[in-house]
């Protein structure tokens, strides 16, 4: 039964070997009891090969891993390339102010302000309104992430806007 998988919390990963063994020997007393009905004598003889073998879960299960690991390589690409145009998109927005304020600049330079003294105030000038953006994105963040949690953690997952939407009655396993 290659089609099948099993998920199941063992108490601790010593137990790991103990609980192959016992799986085993329910699997083989089933398969031999299963096995009279059986006339391919190709599947009679292969039945002693046959063993369930178990996996840490950690890591979620391995044919998913697989079947998603180039679709999501692609997608971090494709963050990896916006976060890269926000970057491009910002710069060039801080040196358009710049640009704009160029008899300021001057002003400042005439007074006797150091080169590195106006640079230092523009990249303060941009690393403010960064924070300030960081800043608005990660309030949004929480107040969505508000409201999902109280959506999905009701008292009665059956009885959320989301159940109506998808019927689905079950609760998460609040084991650590």
């Amino acid at each position: 039964m290659r089609w099948l998988s099993i998920i199941a919390r063992i108490p601790s990963p010593a137990m790991v070997g103990r609980t192959t063994a016992i799986v085993n020997q329910i699997y083989a007393r089933d398969m031999r009891r299963e096995v009279k009905g059986w006339s391919d004598p190709v599947e009679i003889h292969s039945l002693p090969r046959m063993r369930i073998g178990l996996d840490a879960g950690d890591k979620g299960l391995a044919n998913l891993r697989h079947q998603f690991a180039a679709p999501l390589t692609v997608l971090m690409c494709a963050a990896g390339l916006v976060l890269l145009t926000a970057s491009v998109n910002l710069t060039s927005l801080a040196l358009a102010r710049v640009a704009g304020r160029r008899k300021e600049i001057a002003v400042r330079r005439s007074i006797g302000a150091t080169g590195s003294r106006i640079v230092s105030q523009l990249a303060a000038e941009v690393l403010l309104l960064s924070l300030s953006g960081a800043a608005i994105a990660i309030q949004s963040r929480l107040a969505q992430a508000a409201y999902w949690y109280a959506e999905l953690h009701t008292a009665n997952p059956c009885r959320s806007k989301l159940a109506s939407a998808h019927p689905c009655c079950c609760s998460p396993d609040a084991q650590p």
